[in-house]
């Protein structure tokens, strides 16, 4: 009776699922991700999701109500590509580097964080190695070859 490697397949079956559990977790962190950011003069506070998306604008005080049109405008649309860039900036440090030609066949940081990929579909559950169910914990009759 051949019985393969079971330690080691199970090492790295243990070590996919934790990468996996890792990448959905960093996926739920995408969508809930948000950034806080206020104009230097503290006019205007703007609250962005990850996808770059307004979720709120407060104003401090009254004194906007002073300030041109233009200079108003101006204020609010610099509050929000700061957050922007704040959210976008402070996911992507929790990404992996993005090896040449993109990652898993050509996604960027940018399709995860515009919710155009989904990795749980990506990195299924059970791995299947050819005829060989591999589900986290194997059994070992799985690895018998018929004797």
């Amino acid at each position: 009776m051949f019985v393969p490697e079971n330690a080691r397949l199970e090492e790295l079956a243990a070590e996919y699922h934790r990468m996996r559990e890792a990448a959905l977790r960093a996926q739920e962190r995408m969508r809930t991700a948000t950034a806080t950011v206020t104009s230097p003069k503290g006019l205007v506070t703007v609250v962005v999701g990850a996808q770059g998306e307004v979720r709120s604008i407060t104003f401090a005080s009254r004194a906007y109500r002073n300030m041109a049109p233009a200079e108003l405008a101006d204020a609010i649309l610099d509050t929000i590509n700061r957050a922007r860039d704040t959210v976008l900036r402070e996911l992507t440090e929790d990404l992996p580097a993005n090896p040449p030609g993109g990652m898993l066949g050509g996604m960027t940081p940018e399709d995860i964080l515009n919710g155009k990929i989904d990795l749980s579909g990506l990195l299924p559950e059970s791995l299947d190695l050819g005829d060989l169910p591999f589900p986290f914990r194997p059994a070992p009759e799985a690895f018998r070859r018929p004797g």
